[in-house]
């Protein structure tokens, strides 16, 4: 299955090659013109409104074939910069950032200081956050964000500052991270902007809890969720449950917490989001850990692992590994413990997530020990999120 896959992918791509050969050859004939690269373009922003990558890929790379002469520069730059806004998110992050640098490179030489290069640069920096190039992307995001405050686009300025608050929590800096999405959170709410707002408040949300206002954590997502429920936006409304079960356990309402992971889970699993869905499974597991209720566990844990390798999700799959280490120590299987704690803490370690890794090194001495194990559910007292 998997080889018939990557055997149409192959496919797609010489096509996608071929189509834009020909066009290129046709704009060179003179049989397509600057109308038909507009066309294009236009029609990689829809796709791009809709969430549809591929296609957006696909229309911007047509209306960069099209676009060959001198004088087509800043009409390039700105379909280099819908190709680099195709590749957010996906497995192409270096077409995206050479087609985001060409963008800018032509948009400096056209003494372009607007928008344009501003929006560049935000993308950039989404593109850089994304491969863990965090000091690069903020300094992105403040050479745009003063582009955008010369404009006079607050809802531009807005986004920047989400973003750097995304750039900051990322580095483990929740205090820069608060404020920045603080300021974003106020300037949606006062645009209006519905969506922007609720998804900033579900950050800061997640920031919040990691400073233990679990009071304030649970407020913004209150906020958020009916906002997520009234735009049909199910993918967010099931995050926000997950993000809430967490706090409730936190706070000690496990029922609430485990009816919580359960309506999460549904809705992943509806939309078919395995690695979602097996988080879910891990926030029950944990749960179930710290009441004893060991038996309950391995069940839910069956596939967790198998399916974080194959989406390449190393840190959910040391989070499983550790959980089932705790498990096997209570059971009395030492060395089975003691082996997947230390390949938790390893990943942990390479990924820069110092508070697990040391839970890992706080539990491996027992788990190594062939004494008669008692149960600790203080092992599980780091919250991931």
């Amino acid at each position: 299955m998997l080889d018939m896959l990557f055997e149409q992918v192959a496919q797609a791509r010489l096509l996608l090659e071929h189509a834009t050969d020909m066009l290129r050859a046709a704009a060179q004939r003179g049989e397509m013109d600057a109308r038909d690269a507009a066309r294009a373009r236009d029609r990689a922003r829809a796709a791009l409104r809709d969430g549809q990558l591929p296609s957006a890929r696909i229309w911007a790379t047509f209306a960069l074939a099209l676009l060959q002469r001198p004088e087509d520069a800043r009409a390039r730059a700105r379909a280099l910069t819908l190709l680099g806004l195709a590749a957010i998110g996906t497995a192409a992050p270096e077409e995206g950032g050479r087609a985001f640098a060409e963008a800018i490179a032509l948009f400096v030489s056209l003494e372009e200081r607007g928008a344009d290069l501003a929006n560049c640069r935000y993308g950039l920096a989404q593109l850089r956050k994304d491969e863990g190039h965090f000091d690069e992307a903020a300094n992105l995001i403040a050479s745009a964000e003063a582009i955008f405050e010369e404009q006079h686009l607050p809802g531009d300025v807005a986004n920047c500052r989400y973003l750097f608050g995304q750039i900051r929590y990322a580095q483990g800096r929740r205090d820069e991270a608060c404020a920045a999405l603080e300021q974003a959170l106020a300037a949606y709410t006062e645009q209006a902007l519905h969506i922007e707002a609720a998804r900033c408040a579900y950050l800061l949300a997640q920031v919040k809890a990691d400073q233990d206002r679990l009071a304030e954590a649970a407020a913004l997502i209150d906020y958020a969720l009916p906002i997520f429920e009234r735009l049909d936006a199910p993918i967010y409304v099931a995050h926000a449950y997950f993000s809430l079960a967490q706090i409730r356990h936190d706070q000690g309402d496990v029922a609430e917490a485990l009816r919580l992971f359960a309506e999460a889970e549904a809705i992943y699993s509806r939309r078919g989001l395995l690695p979602d869905v097996h988080r879910c499974r891990i926030g029950r597991a944990r749960i179930y850990y710290g009441e004893g209720r060991l038996e309950e566990i391995p069940v839910l844990l069956a596939q967790a692992e198998t399916i974080f390798r194959q989406y390449r999700l190393p840190v959910d799959g040391a989070r499983c590994r550790y959980l089932k280490g705790l498990v096997y120590h209570d059971q009395g299987r030492s060395d089975e413990a003691a082996r997947l704690i230390s390949q938790a803490e390893e990943v942990f370690l390479r990924e820069g997530l110092e508070i697990e890794a040391a839970q890992c090194r706080e539990a491996l001495p027992l788990a190594r020990s062939r004494n008669v194990p008692s149960h600790n559910s203080s092992l599980l007292s780091a919250k991931p999120r």
